[in-house]
Parts: C-alpha cells; structure tokens; sequence
C-alpha cells in the first residue's frame, strides 16, 4: 500500500469539533473564511469526531467509516473504525500507521506497526497548514472558485502538489466552522469527510502524537 493512500484514507485529514460557546462573526473588513482559518489556528489544539467515505473511482468501490482527529502544532492523530481500528500518527517528523486486530476473533491478536522515518505526507501537511495560519496554507493552495448556499460556504482550492487534486473545503459561516473537506488523491480516491463535532482546546494531550511500542507489536 502506498504511503500517499495510508494517509488519504484516514488521514488527514483530515476534523470534526464540539460548538464554542461563543461564535465570534467576521469582521467587516476580513472575509468569514479568514476568520474561521484563524479561529482554528489560534487553538491549542483539535479534536474532532468524522464520518469519512472513500470513493475508487477506478472500481466504483464505496465505504464509509467513523473517526476521531486530534491536531496540536503540526502534528496528527486520526484513529479510524471500520472493519478494525486503525491509528495514523504523525508528530511532523515521522508517521505511524497502527492496525489493530480484532481481538473477538484474534483474542491473541498483535498490532501491526509501519513505521517511516524522515517522512511529510502531502495531504497531512496541508492539513496541517489549514489549521495553522491562512497565509501558510495559501501558499500551497489557490482558490479556484467559491460556491455559496444558505449559511455554506464551498471553497475549491487548486494544490501545488499534484499528489493532491480538487481540494473542497465547507465552510459553515454561521457557526464559524469548517463543515467537510474532499479531495482527490493521485490515484483517483475521492474521500470526503464529514465533520461532526468540534471542540478548540486549550491545552493539547502531547502523548497522543507519540507511538508507544508495545512488548509484542509487530513494527515493519
């Protein structure tokens, strides 16, 4: 499996987060997009819960599953649940991808650990320049068209990096929020994923952006 698809099939990505409290409305002289970038970046951390599909186009294959999406100054944790669990952690370094057995079957089971040194994801970079400043992520996107639809915002963006195409992101402009994010990897997988939940934290778990090697993984 490539490393490119590891990560377009959480990843990511990849974000879903609890309501704040307070919704602060964009200023005048900014657009709401800037705003909510902003919002985001000025967080200590992520968490989010989201459903993601993925669509080969190629095979006309479908399949959904659920997650949780932890962010916090350039690094990842996404764990995905479909048929088993599956954890991708990236601490802007290297990445992890964790396979977890189904222990109803495999009561002995072992995690299976791929582990790349010296290793930046394209798709985990650019999420992680959505959350970090709105200038850092400009200069690797450029907004191809902008499609509005109630309180929706649908931004097209066009990446730098080819690995990367048709990257979507919706904007909710009443709750400040980004809604979903799709994109199109090099191989023709549409994933989209479907934002939830959001909470902004003030303090982030460092742990959680570490793998921890356990007595009898199985690391390749």
């Amino acid at each position: 499996m490539k490393i490119g698809l590891i990560v377009l099939s959480f990843v990511c990505y990849s974000l879903v987060f609890a309501k704040p409290k307070h919704v602060v409305k964009p200023k005048n002289n900014e657009s709401a997009i800037s705003q909510i970038l902003k919002k985001y970046s000025k967080a200590a951390g992520i968490r989010a819960q989201f459903v993601k599909t993925d669509f080969k186009k190629t095979l006309g294959i479908k399949k959904s599953s659920t997650g949780e999406l932890q962010y916090a100054a350039g690094k990842i944790n996404v764990s995905t649940m479909s048929d088993k669990k599956v954890e991708i952690i990236y601490n802007g370094k290297n990445l992890w991808v964790i396979e977890y057995p189904d222990l109803d079957f495999d009561p002995k089971g072992k995690r299976k650990v791929t582990e790349i040194a010296d290793h930046k994801p394209a798709l985990a970079q650019q999420l992680i320049n959505l959350f970090q400043e709105p200038a850092d992520f400009l200069k690797n996107f450029k907004i191809m068209s902008e499609k509005e639809n109630g309180k929706m915002k649908t931004v097209m963006f066009q990446s730098k990096d080819k690995a990367i195409q048709n990257f979507e992101v919706e904007f909710n402009t009443d709750k400040m929020l980004i809604n979903s994010i799709q994109f199109v990897d090099d191989v023709q997988t549409e994933t989209h994923f479907e934002l939830k939940q959001t909470e902004f934290l003030k303090k982030s778990t460092e742990n959680i952006f570490e793998y921890k090697r356990l007595k009898n993984d199985e690391v390749m």
